[in-house]
C-alpha cells in the first residue's frame, strides 16, 4: 500500500458512510492494512454496517503530522464474516494489544469491512 508508513503510525481513521437522507455519517474506528485493503470491525447490527450494506461508497480520513501529513481517500466496502480472515483477526490482535474482533462477548457479533480505495488525497500541510 502506497501509504504504508503514515498507516502504520496512525491507530485510528475517520469513515464516512452515506445515509439514505443525506447527510454523512462518520465514525473514528482502530484499522489494519493489507498490499490491497483497509480493514474495520464493526458491530454486525450497527448503524455502519446498516449503511454500508446500502450503499457501499466511503471516505476516510487519517490522521497524520509533518511532514507526512494526514491522508484522505475514497473507496468502497464491503462486508466479510469475521472468520473467514483469521489473518485480519491476528493483525487487530497484533495492532491493538490482543483485541479479539471476532469474540461477541464484547459488544455483539462483529462483521469485517474490507475498504478498497479508489484513489488517496495528500491532506494539505
Amino acid at each position: 500500500m502506497r501509504h504504508s508508513a503514515l498507516l502504520d503510525a496512525s491507530l485510528h481513521l475517520w469513515l464516512t458512510a452515506n445515509r439514505p437522507d443525506g447527510p454523512p455519517h462518520t465514525t473514528p474506528l482502530w484499522f489494519v492494512h493489507d498490499d490491497d485493503a483497509l480493514w474495520v470491525s464493526v458491530r454486525q447490527t450497527s448503524w455502519k454496517a446498516r449503511l454500508l450494506r446500502l450503499d457501499p461508497r466511503v471516505s476516510l480520513a487519517v490522521e497524520g503530522t509533518a511532514p507526512a501529513g494526514g491522508l484522505v481517500g475514497e473507496g468502497t466496502a464491503e462486508l466479510v464474516e469475521v472468520g473467514s480472515r483469521p489473518d485480519v483477526a491476528r493483525a487487530f490482535a497484533a495492532r491493538y494489544d490482543g483485541w479479539d474482533g471476532a469474540d461477541p462477548a464484547t459488544d455483539g457479533p462483529r462483521v469485517l469491512a474490507k475498504i478498497t480505495l479508489s484513489r488517496w488525497f495528500q491532506e494539505p500541510l
